[in-house]
């Protein structure tokens, strides 16, 4: 089920026993739980999401969505063959990659095999070896951070069957 704003801060009011608007306003009750909604994203880990990046021929590092947390999986999907063909890609840590690349980090093949990752959200990016040298779509699936509400009538962001922990 989903939760709107002014439910959820109906429900909040109730646990703190202030039905109208006494010491906390609801602005601060709503900006509460968005900071709640936030925490429980980056914590549990639960807010999936699959978002495309364009990878451009013999270009090899790309940055993430910024509103990624983190990947668990990439996919290459080669947009020049006229086929669907979906590759998907093998996670190594920065320095594992030595074992795939060796001293040539930017050998060109028809389409990527491995991914690593450098830095942190939301400038979390990704390195691809071998080089694509073609156009092609990466699918990127990953945990997402929450969406902040705004009207009283958004949903909150968060799983459905944890509004509690919000509260």
């Amino acid at each position: 089920m989903s939760v709107t704003v002014a439910q959820a801060i109906q429900q909040v009011r109730a646990l703190i026993d202030e039905p109208t608007p006494q010491f906390w306003t609801n602005q601060q009750i709503q900006s509460y739980m968005n900071q709640g909604c936030a925490d429980f994203a980056r914590r549990t880990r639960t807010l999936r999401n699959e978002q495309q990046v364009p990878v451009v021929a013999n270009t090899q590092n790309y940055t993430i969505p910024g509103n990624l947390l983190s990947v668990y999986r990439v996919e290459f999907v080669p947009t020049s063959t006229g086929q669907v063909f979906i590759y998907p890609l093998e996670f190594l840590g920065y320095n594992e990659m030595d074992q795939a690349w060796g001293v040539y980090q930017t050998f060109p093949a028809a389409w990527p095999q491995q991914y690593t990752l450098w830095g942190n959200p939301p400038t979390l990016s990704i390195r691809l070896f071998p080089v694509p040298d073609q156009a092609g779509v990466l699918n990127v699936f990953g945990y997402r951070q929450s969406v902040d509400t705004v009207g009283p009538n958004d949903t909150m962001d968060v799983l459905t069957g944890y509004e509690e922990a919000i509260y």
